[in-house]
């Protein structure tokens, strides 16, 4: 017999889950809930810092010794350097096909770059 009223909310059959990261893969989710879930710090985003740590130096180190003028880059927080990187990793992310990076990796190329940039 058929109900009157017809749950929205009730799937007939059970869509397939496509895992398609480690950290999807690791905590068993869906996909919709694996976006929420994931985890920030990965080897992707420490590996893009690393990388991006010495250009960013650069950038301070030639604005407070007057290379390309008169700055105070240190005194502004937060760092204009990092806010002009992730920014251009945002741009970077939006123009690709897929999602190069996620919301949390970004975030933590964020942290790691300004904690990083306060230092020399």
């Amino acid at each position: 017999m058929q109900p009157i009223f017809a749950n929205p909310f009730r799937r007939e059959q059970e869509e397939p889950v496509i895992l398609r990261s480690r950290a999807e893969r690791r905590l068993r989710l869906s996909p919709n809930r694996a976006r929420v879930a994931t985890v920030g710090v990965t080897w992707k985003s420490i590996a893009i810092t690393l990388v991006l740590i010495p250009f960013n130096f650069y950038w301070i180190i030639a604005g407070e010794v007057g290379l390309v003028g008169y700055a105070l880059n240190t005194y502004a927080v937060p760092f204009y350097n990092v806010v002009f990187v992730v920014f251009a990793l945002t741009l970077l992310n939006r123009t690709a096909r897929h999602r190069l990076l996620d919301n949390a990796e970004l975030l933590t190329i964020y942290i790691l770059l300004s904690t990083a940039c306060a230092f020399p």
